[in-house]
C-alpha cells in the first residue's frame, strides 16, 4: 500500500518476465549465500555479526527487506537486545506474544 492508501506502482524486480531473465543470477547468489553461511557459522562456528543478526530477526518475524527497513530503530534495538536471534530467546518472545493477543482477544469481547 502506498501512503495514499492504493497498491503501489510495481517495481522493475516485481515484474515477471525480469525476474525470469534474471533467475540463474539469482540462483546463483541464492547458492553462494547458502554455501557461505553454512561455512561460517556451521563449520567453522563464527559469532553473527550485525548484519546477521537482523537478518536472523528478519527471517524469524517472517518480514520481507521492505518490512523491515519500515521497523523503527527503537523497535529493532528491543529486538536486538531480548537477542531475539538466538532459538530460546525467539521462542520465549514468541509465546509472550501469543499470550498478549490472546489477552487481548479476551478483553476486546469479541471471540
Amino acid at each position: 500500500m502506498d501512503k495514499n492508501g492504493g497498491y503501489q506502482r510495481p517495481e522493475l524486480e516485481q515484474i515477471l518476465w525480469v525476474q525470469i531473465v534474471k533467475f540463474p543470477s539469482t540462483f546463483y547468489n541464492f547458492v553462494k549465500f547458502n554455501i557461505h553461511w553454512m561455512w561460517n557459522f556451521y563449520i567453522l562456528r563464527n559469532e553473527y555479526g550485525e548484519t546477521e543478526k537482523n537478518y536472523l530477526i528478519r527471517r524469524n518475524l517472517a518480514l520481507s527487506e521492505r518490512q523491515w527497513e519500515a521497523v523503527g530503530e527503537a523497535e529493532k534495538n528491543i529486538y536486538i537486545n531480548r537477542k531475539l536471534w538466538e532459538k530460546e530467546a525467539w521462542t520465549l518472545w514468541k509465546e509472550e506474544e501469543e499470550e498478549e493477543e490472546r489477552v487481548r482477544h479476551a478483553m476486546s469481547g469479541r471471540s
